[in-house]
């Protein structure tokens, strides 16, 4: 999918030092014993929102990492950032929103913070909290606590100004893990100058929750998304099975007091909001659908929006997003000034802290057209920073914002929808092995294992990235010289963290003597159950799986594999 062109505000980099004077070396000092083993540096965590928190009508970019745990606030003036203020915040920010809550004109930043995980078993334990900072005021940094709960998870996923009673007056919805599975939604709101909370439900693993007019009849509702459901029962008094009872697919439904009208998903639901996108006066709810709990093999973030009718429900598929395991952001706002909002939609991608942040547009014809602002971004923020319409402010180490420029190009061919489902690879063993669904070859002319019959095939799943993949290549390319001819390698691939340009460059650079099968829908992945990588496959004679080998070891079990294969008889073609 073709990248859009976008404007960006970066900061300005920072001058390269010039030549320094060299200094004489002096005498080696004694050698000192060996520093203790250091722990790998965790990875960086980045947040971000933006406001408008001066009330001068340009917003302000905030935003915190988990390296130095400062909370930055920068304004831009159309040439540059320039930071305003800098506050320590100890705790994660599992949740940041500028709003007006005291109704005074003026915005305050909502925190709701805690940890990202639990509470350790021993030692000083930290609370569910939901605080108010005014930044840039003198004193701002002293916090007014709205609302506290101890936890043994205290990690926020949920946090909306919105109205929830229809009397045109804010509100604020927090939804955080009050235990391990449970999450409780709360109501805080503000009444004779003093902020009460009202528990609204508890729901387990619901952590993704919206709130509006979803049944068209003047009455907010809740909208809850679940990635898991509730277990399974468990076996049956002397049943053999000891593993703990599996839960079911997530879903999503809307809360009509203690009614769950159930929605049509596809799959487990990682992220849900509520908009009037068609205009006709009755919102729909939009939802990051298509997880799964064996999320390496089966999940895909599908991009979908329901339609009320009654309370019946229309489901509009929109896209199933390559290489998003789940969508867990998703905000509506008119970023093109229009009057119409699009979808601003933050996937996860497998083995990373973040996914890519993407755009989606109604065309005048009806259909959606999309377009990538970042591949690989931890959170976003929409806000009106300098003139024109809103931008999609990126989380990071430096501030960036995206806009919308309406001469690039969108992406009008979206990716189609993926029946994904799991496969035990160990039981491929003697069967037939799965067709390969192979959309470029590199190194090589297309071919399927139905042309390959009467040779012995090894499919080798790798990436650029793998490297107990790479440490595999040497041995491999004994095989090919030793086995020659009857031995066909294949080295099916997919777009995981890597792009089709790197697959080509690293190809030409390696010289690799096999041939690379790139499968950009993860097909032939879920076809073998592959996951991790790497994984090896020896396919006989007669097309038949003989060996499943995961891992980079014990290679001599796959030369042995391949031996047994080339020794049968081949076959008449």
């Amino acid at each position: 999918m073709g990248l859009g062109v976008l404007a960006f505000m970066t900061a300005a980099g920072a001058a390269t030092a010039g030549p320094q004077p060299v200094t004489p070396q002096a005498a080696p000092a004694p050698t000192a014993p060996p520093a203790p083993a250091q722990r790998p540096k965790p990875p960086t965590w980045h947040r971000v929102a933006a406001g408008d928190l001066d009330a001068d009508g340009r917003a302000e970019l905030i935003r915190w990492n988990s390296d130095d745990r400062q909370i930055t606030v920068s304004s831009h003036d159309g040439r540059g950032w320039t930071v305003r203020a800098a506050h320590e915040l100890a705790t994660f920010p599992g949740a940041m929103v500028v709003a007006d809550l005291d109704g005074d004109g003026r915005n305050e930043l909502l925190v709701g913070e805690g940890l990202r995980g639990y509470n350790p078993k021993e030692g000083p334990q930290t609370d569910v909290q939901l605080r108010v900072y005014r930044p840039l005021d003198a004193g701002g940094w002293e916090p007014v606590e709205l609302y506290r709960q101890a936890t043994e998870r205290p990690e926020v996923t949920t946090l909306q100004v919105t109205d929830l009673d229809g009397d045109a007056q804010p509100e604020i919805l927090v939804a955080y893990f009050s235990s391990k599975y449970f999450v409780d939604l709360v109501e805080v709101r503000r009444s004779a100058g003093t902020w009460q909370s009202r528990k609204l439900a508890n729901v387990r693993m619901g952590p993704y929750v919206a709130a509006g007019d979803v049944m068209g009849d003047g009455r907010p509702r809740l909208v809850v998304g679940r990635p898991y459901g509730e277990p399974l029962p468990p076996p049956p008094s002397g049943s053999s099975q000891t593993a703990p009872p599996p839960t079911v697919l997530g879903d999503a439904f809307i809360l009509d007091g203690s009614r769950r009208i159930a929605l049509p998903v596809h799959r487990g639901v990682s992220g849900v909001a509520v908009g009037d996108l068609d205009a006709d006066g009755r919102p729909e709810i939009v939802v990051g659908d298509g997880w799964h709990s064996d999320f390496g093999k089966v999940a895909r973030g599908r991009l979908a929006i329901l339609k009320g009718r009654g309370e019946a429900w229309d489901y509009e598929f929109v896209e199933d997003v390559p290489e998003q395991i789940r969508l867990r952001e998703i905000t509506l706002a008119d970023l093109t000034g229009d009057g119409r909002p699009e979808i601003v939609v933050r996937g996860d991608r497998k083995s990373s802290l973040g996914g890519a942040v993407r755009v989606y547009q109604r065309t005048a014809a009806g259909t959606w057209q999309a377009r990538t602002l970042a591949p690989d971004v931890q959170a976003f923020a929409v806000a009106r920073i300098g003139a024109g319409p809103p931008s999609v402010a990126l989380a990071g180490p430096e501030p960036v914002v995206a806009r919308l420029d309406t001469g690039a190009a969108w992406d009008t061919e979206l990716g189609k929808a993926v029946d994904t489902y799991k496969v035990d690879h160990k039981t491929l063993v003697g069967k037939p092995a799965p067709r390969l669904s192979v959309k470029e070859w590199v190194g090589g002319e297309p071919t399927s294992l139905e042309a390959l019959a009467g040779k012995v095939v090894l499919l080798d799943f790798w990436a650029t990235w793998c490297k107990p993949c790479i440490a595999q290549f040497p041995r491999m390319r004994e095989w090919q010289a030793k086995f020659g001819p009857d031995l066909v390698i294949i080295g099916p691939t997919n777009l995981s963290s890597q792009s089709a340009e790197e697959v080509r460059a690293f190809y030409a650079k390696h010289q690799l003597p096999w041939p690379v099968a790139i499968d950009p829908d993860d097909r032939t992945h879920m076809e073998y159950g592959v996951s991790p990588i790497p994984h090896t496959f020896v396919i006989g004679r007669d097309g038949t799986v003989r060996l499943s080998h995961v891992g980079g070891g014990k290679l001599d079990e796959v030369e042995t594999a391949v031996l047994e294969a080339l020794a049968e008889p081949a076959i008449p073609r």
